[in-house]
C-alpha cells in the first residue's frame, strides 16, 4: 500500500490495524519475551529487551510514515491523533534500550538496536508536549550516556565503524538535549512543531544513518588530518 498517495478511510483504518497488530505481537511470543518478570537468565532478559526495542521502533516508524501521508493528503486531524502513539512507542523503545544497556553491552554493540533507539529518540522532540519536555530530555540524555560509555569502552575497528554510522544522529540528539524550550516554542502547538520537526523516516535514514554519510565523514576527517599537523 502506498501511504504517500491519497489516504482513504479504508486504507487509514487498515494502517491503524497494522500498527495495533505490531503493538500486540509480544503477547504471542514466549512468556519471557512478553513479560520481564518471567525471565530466568541474562539471555532471557536480553531477548526480552531486544524484542521490545525493535517492536516499539517498528510502531514508531509506521506511525511516522502514516503521519506524513495524512499531512500530505490534508488530513490534519487524523495526523494529530497519531502523535501520542508515536511518543508512547518512542519512549518505550528508548527505555528498553537504556534498561538493556544497564546489564549488557549487547545493545550498544548491535547496530540495529542502536539505530532503533536513536531513531526513536529523535522522534521524541517533535512529539513531546512542553510540560513533558524535561522528562523527555532526561530519557534522551540517558541514551546518549549509554552510547558515549560504549564508545569509550570499545576500541576495535568494527565498533569504530559502527559509531561512525550514527555520529550525525548522536550530534543532533545532543543539540536537542542542550537546547532549552523558550517561551515561544512552549506556545507553539504540538501539531505545528511536529509538522516542522518530525522528519520522514526515509529522510532520517538518508541524512543521518546511511553508509554514504559514514564514508563522507571518514573522508572529511582523513582530509583534515592530512592538512593539520596535529590531526583531528
Amino acid at each position: 500500500m502506498d501511504l504517500d498517495s491519497a489516504i482513504k478511510p479504508a486504507s487509514f483504518e487498515y494502517s491503524i490495524n497494522l500498527i495495533n497488530a505490531v503493538r500486540e505481537v509480544h503477547k504471542q511470543a514466549l512468556p519471557r519475551l512478553a513479560d520481564k518478570d518471567k525471565c530466568r537468565s541474562i539471555q532471557d532478559r536480553m531477548e526480552h529487551f531486544a524484542l521490545r526495542i525493535q517492536q516499539n521502533f517498528v510502531v514508531t516508524y509506521l506511525v511516522q510514515v502514516l503521519y506524513t501521508a495524512c499531512n500530505r493528503a490534508g488530513f490534519q486531524d487524523q495526523a494529530a491523533d497519531l502523535l501520542p502513539l508515536c511518543r508512547e512507542s518512542a519512549v518505550a523503545c528508548v527505555r528498553a534500550y537504556v534498561d538493556m544497556r544497564s546489564f549488557s553491552t549487547a545493545a550498544s554493540r548491535t547496530w540495529s538496536l542502536t539505530f532503533a533507539a536513536l531513531n526513536a529518540a529523535l522522534a521524541l522532540d517533535a512529539t513531546t508536549r512542553a510540560e513533558d519536555g524535561e522528562r523527555t530530555k532526561e530519557l534522551q540524555r540517558s541514551l546518549l550516556s549509554c552510547i558515549s560509555r560504549s564508545e569509550d569502552e570499545d576500541g576495535d575497528s568494527s565498533q569504530t565503524a559502527l559509531h561512525a554510522r550514527y555520529a550525525g544522529a548522536f550530534s543532533d540528539l545532543s543539540r536537542m538535549c542542550d537546547a532549552n524550550m523558550n517561551d515561544e516554542s512552549k506556545a507553539d502547538s504540538l501539531e505545528a512543531r511536529a509538522q516542522t520537526q518530525l522528519m520522514d523516516p526515509l529522510s532520517v535514514w538518508q541524512s543521518l544513518f546511511s553508509e554514504n554519510v559514514s564514508l563522507n565523514r571518514q573522508a572529511t576527517a582523513g582530509a583534515l588530518s592530512q592538512q593539520l599537523p596535529f590531526g583531528v
